[in-house]
Order: structure tokens, then sequence, then C-alpha cells
């Protein structure tokens, strides 16, 4: 796009040089004038040949986002999409690493706010900072805060967060992902094994 703009410009202008020299243009003030107009003629003309293109890229990605949207949609399935990995085995009464990846199939300008919902408690920090959770409906409610590793490209968001299970088998966990206009979800067991 730079590369095809810059040679448009060296075009008109060979063209108009070409054209003084060989016209003896310089010669005449009533050809310098025209030549000067023409010149500023080409300049405004490539501005707007550079807003076009750009009104046309915004427009390109506008339409893919919501041919996504509808797409996503019509097959009920989440904007965000996650994946959750522990770094190792879990064990009860031990710390343990979970990384959390969340992917959205369009840019999401806003970093997507997590909760975690589980069947039992357990302790969970970020940055050995304790996120105290609430309890409601035989379930407990974690919102972590600042849990963010990496956001790149307004689409791909890594998490990460340490949890300890207070005790050993198997506990459901659920994370909702959402940045207020987008959201996921994922429905998971982990188990914590004996230490």
């Amino acid at each position: 796009m730079l590369l095809n703009r810059a040679f448009r410009i060296f075009v008109q202008f060979l063209l108009l040089i070409a054209g003084t020299l060989l016209a003896d243009g310089y010669k005449n003030r009533l050809y310098f004038y025209w030549l000067s107009a023409l010149i500023i003629l080409f300049f405004i003309l490539e501005l707007y040949i550079s807003k076009n293109e750009k009104i046309n890229f915004e427009l390109q990605e506008a339409n893919h986002k919501i041919s996504t949207l509808t797409i996503l949609k019509s097959h009920n399935t989440n904007t965000l999409q996650i994946s959750l990995f522990p770094k190792s085995v879990i064990y009860a009464n031990k710390e343990s690493e979970i990384d959390l990846y969340v992917t959205s199939s369009i840019p999401i300008d806003n970093v997507p706010q997590v909760k975690l919902l589980t069947n039992e408690e357990f302790e969970i920090k970020i940055s050995n900072q304790i996120q105290h959770g609430k309890r409601f409906a035989d379930n407990y409610e974690y919102i972590l805060t600042n849990p963010l590793v990496d956001f790149k490209n307004n689409r791909y968001i890594h998490y990460r967060f340490y949890i300890v299970a207070k005790k050993h088998g198997s506990y459901e966990l659920t994370v909702q992902v959402s940045d207020g206009k987008f959201e996921g979800k994922l429905v998971s067991t982990i188990t914590a094994q004996k230490s």
C-alpha cells in the first residue's frame, strides 16, 4: 500500500517535470502556475485515495467481525474460547499453578474479567495475594484481580493463578470470562490427589 502510493507520486512528478522540460514551460509564467496547481491537485488526490483505502480496510474489518459473530451466534458458540492448563499434577494442600488461555474470534478492546465458580472452597492466589471468595447457592465464587500475564493482538490472553485444594477428590470448576460485550464459559473437573 505504501509502495503503491510512492510509485503513484513518483510517476506524477515524473510526468509533470518531463512535460515542463519538453514544452519549455519554465519560461512561461502561466504554465508554471498551472503546473503548481496540478501538483497541489495531485497531492489532494493522493490524500483522498489514502483515506479511501483506510475506510475500505476498516469496512473489511467490520464485515469480518459481523460475519464471525453471525456464525458464532448461529452455532450457539461463545465468542471467547477458554483453555485451562495445570502446570503439573494437583495435590491436596499444595499450591498448584494454573495457566488460563482465552482466545477471541474477533478483536476485543478490554481485558476480560475472570470469575471462578467451584463446588468446594479453594485457596486461590495471584502474586501471593489470596483471592477471597464468596459462598452462595452451595458454590464458591472467586473474582480474580490482576491475573493477566499477556495480551496479544487484542485476541490472545494469558492468565495465571495458583490454587490450593483443601482435600483430595474431584471438583467442578466453572470459568467465566467477560469483557462487558462478549463472554465465554468453560466447565471443567479438576482432581486433587493425595500428597
